[in-house]
């Protein structure tokens, strides 16, 4: 399965995440500073190791389990709890 999501990016000054993009420069809307694409995901990091954790517990691990009860229904020794 393919899980997706988008994260909004901040502004590491003003912390808007109205952003236009030239040229692999992303410029803030709001202040105006003009910020590298990876200054912008290494400002975020937080944001964006929350969101995976999101997506990770609350549509991969129940996926898994239900995939893995599946596969072992009828086993007599293996129970998925």
């Amino acid at each position: 399965m393919i899980y997706r999501t988008k994260v909004s990016l901040n502004c590491p000054t003003c912390n808007s995440s109205s952003m236009s993009e030239a040229n692999s420069l992303f410029t803030c809307t709001c202040c105006n500073t003009t910020h590298a694409k990876e200054r912008l995901l290494k400002a975020n990091e937080r944001n964006v190791k929350k969101q995976m954790h999101n997506i990770i517990e609350k549509q991969v691990l129940p996926d898994v389990k239900s995939s893995l009860k599946n596969a072992f229904r009828g086993s007599p020794y293996i129970k998925i709890k």
